[in-house]
């Protein structure tokens, strides 16, 4: 496409330029494109003549295509397609129904509420935009100068929290992976009255390992911070009921459970959309007021709410329990073979388990080749989600995944492995 002739439109003929040479340069990926249902253990996926291996689904505990949705049909009928509101402007009887009961599902103390929203995305972003130290109500703020707020961040945080914080400018302290010893320096070094909070993944997306969350609260309580927890891949898939990673390492006692603010997502576990952040109560009844993302955007469906709220009831009972159990079983299995077998799994200890590649092209051949000579859909994951030359293959493993899923997966790998030197 050409423009004509003026200073944007020269731009935007600059950036048709700039595109075409991401596109020969390999940078754009050619994407499996998936014919029909996308969740469950297999799919079918344009190229393929029989239904592949599905190694790329976040719906680690295979709901989306089973109960959930023999539970949830008939929801449309009932509630229909839309809501057609912002929240500030009406409220439904379900999104108040899903916000108590997922504060409780939670272990959410008081005074701690539960705000939905439409995205894991956008739950992370507006958590950072309401406890930053900004508060307002219908544009009147609560001090007209603002305590200093300083965020302390893991360097591989989401995505969400990282714009959050970058984008609108707060203070920022970031550290290494993992790294406690260079958290706690940095913490020393704040001021006393400066609102302190440590930002990060409950389990890390890319690499599949857990932050030590006993850690983090000893931090917290030492230096007076506020540990903000994105639960978006452990959440329906640890601890007593699916209750996220604070329950899984022992957390659960009120005045411990008051140092953290959960984040998480309805669209992985959950098998669904929205996001959901467990604040204080003053905070939720401030986001009606005073939050732009929440007031000027229109809620989610009540029908997918409702669908979300009834995927929270399956993950607490007797079929979550029995589907974490056989993904925890299998996916340590697969760790196992895939380390006896020296590939670089990084330090996953978890249903997210990592190849390490290398080379960017060399990673998405391999995909390809995986796919469409193995019958096998992963995923390629390369920069920016990755440093440059660390690209790698990840495994997204569920409940849904059978033993002979499992054994084809190893002995492709290997396949992959000589042929393209990994």
């Amino acid at each position: 496409m050409t423009f004509g002739d003026n200073a944007i439109f020269d731009y935007f003929n600059r950036v048709e330029d700039f595109a075409k040479e991401c596109r020969k340069g390999g940078v754009f990926n050619d994407l499996p494109v998936i014919t029909g249902k996308s969740q469950g253990p297999e799919v079918m996926v344009k190229g393929c003549n029989a239904p592949v291996i599905n190694c790329n689904s976040l719906d680690y505990l295979n709901l989306g295509n089973s109960v959930a949705t023999t539970q949830s049909s008939g929801l449309v009928e009932k509630w229909g397609t839309g809501f057609g509101i912002s929240r500030a402007v009406a409220d439904h009887e379900i999104y108040i129904q899903f916000e108590k009961e997922m504060a409780e599902f939670k272990n959410s103390v008081y005074p701690r509420g539960m705000k939905l929203f439409n995205t894991g995305y956008l739950a992370c972003y507006n958590a950072i935009l309401l406890l930053a130290g900004r508060v307002s109500a219908a544009g009147f703020p609560m001090d007209k100068n603002p305590p200093a707020s300083c965020f302390f961040m893991d360097v591989h945080a989401h995505a969400s929290l990282q714009d959050a914080i970058r984008g609108n400018g707060f203070h920022c302290k970031t550290t290494s992976h993992l790294n406690y010893d260079e958290l706690e320096r940095k913490l020393s070094k704040a001021e006393p009255e400066t609102l302190k909070f440590i930002v990060e993944d409950a389990l890390f997306s890319m690499n599949g390992s857990f932050v030590d969350c006993k850690k983090l609260l000893e931090l917290a309580k030492k230096y007076g911070a506020i540990v903000i927890l994105d639960g978006a891949h452990s959440d329906g898939v640890y601890g007593r009921n699916g209750r996220g990673l604070l329950d899984h390492q022992g957390i659960v006692e009120q005045e411990d459970l008051e140092y953290f603010v959960e984040i998480g997502t309805l669209s992985k576990a959950f098998a669904c959309i929205g996001g959901y952040a467990a604040l204080p109560v003053g905070f939720c009844d401030l986001a009606k007021v005073g939050n732009f993302h929440y007031i000027f955007s229109v809620a989610l469906p009540p029908d997918i709410v409702e669908r979300a709220l009834l995927t929270k009831r399956i993950i607490a009972g007797g079929i979550g329990d029995e589907r974490r159990k056989i993904l925890h079983k299998k996916t340590s299995e697969f760790r196992n073979e895939v380390r006896k077998l020296e590939f670089n799994a990084m330090n996953s200890e978890s249903q997210i388990v990592p190849i390490v590649v290398g080379d960017d092209k060399k990673c998405q051949e391999a995909r390809d080749y995986l796919l469409f000579e193995c019958g096998i859909l992963v995923g390629a994951i390369r920069k920016p989600a990755v440093s440059s030359k660390n690209a790698l293959l990840r495994f997204s493993l569920t409940a849904g995944h059978e033993d002979y899923h499992y054994e084809k997966i190893i002995e492709s790998l290997k396949k992959a492995r000589d042929k393209f030197r990994f």
